[in-house]
């Protein structure tokens, strides 16, 4: 998994490309919280365009 994040004005846009397994979405809620802490950010974009997959375990 890939992932771009940029910052422009208050939104923040997030570009994931591959697919996302356990490992992934871990390391995509630690970025995720990194930027909800940042209060000059009101708006938030995903491209999830080039993921072909999602998987979750509990």
């Amino acid at each position: 998994m890939d992932l771009d994040i940029v910052i422009e004005d208050d939104t923040v846009f997030f570009k994931i490309a591959g697919p996302i397994d356990t490992e992934g979405g871990s390391e995509l809620s630690n970025k995720f919280m990194e930027v909800a802490g940042d209060e000059s950010l009101k708006n938030a974009e995903f491209d999830l365009s080039e993921v072909p997959t999602i998987t979750s375990a509990e």
